[in-house]
């Protein structure tokens, strides 16, 4: 289940950077297609893990819902990533369940703090000064959206836990995004 969340996340990221006139080379726009499916991996995994370290089974599970919107991302202007989730067994505290929930955009950003790291570190051409900084994008997007308080995604459960962790990540996330803006 979760090589058929990957494959479509690489497809709808490939779809995105040859839809929007961006002027990357072939080899580069598969790159950052690999780089959206490992982002959304490592998400994910993080979910899995956290999970599992506070003694919960945890797996990813696809959704037919999200696998037909992901799937039809790929042919659309609008880009809908959610092929499914880290499903939890158990019943998790309000505490736990948002912990676990967080964890996915934490991941996101520390990959995006990466990132900038090595872009304030070295010296690269510009197509990998291209893929290193989108890469920081691409994870504060993935970061910022899955904060969002809806609905089943992970803000709600990190709203529901704490309201001020939720304000704080979600305005990093935000502010992560306008730095990395200006960057590009």
């Amino acid at each position: 289940q979760l090589m058929l969340g990957m494959i479509l996340v690489l497809l709808v990221g490939i779809s995105f950077f040859l839809s929007n006139n961006y002027s990357y080379s072939a080899i580069t726009i598969l790159i950052l297609g690999l780089v959206l499916m490992g982002s959304f991996l490592i998400h994910e995994m993080s979910h899995k893990f956290f999970a599992l370290r506070n003694g919960y089974s945890a797996e990813f599970r696809v959704n037919s819902m999200g696998v037909l919107l992901t799937f039809f991302s790929i042919f659309l202007p609008l880009k809908i990533i959610a092929p499914g989730a880290v499903m939890i067994s158990g019943s998790p505290s309000n505490s736990t369940l948002g912990k676990i929930a967080l964890a996915g955009p934490v991941s996101n950003i520390i990959l995006g703090l990466f990132s900038l790291f090595i872009l304030a570190s070295f010296s690269i051409t510009s197509e990998l000064f291209a893929i290193i900084s989108t890469t920081a994008y691409i994870n504060g997007i993935l970061a910022a959206f899955n904060l969002l308080p809806f609905s089943i995604i992970d803000g709600k459960k990190v709203y529901n836990w704490n309201k001020y962790i939720w304000i704080f990540s979600f305005i990093f996330c935000i502010s992560f995004i306008f730095v990395v803006s200006n960057i590009i």
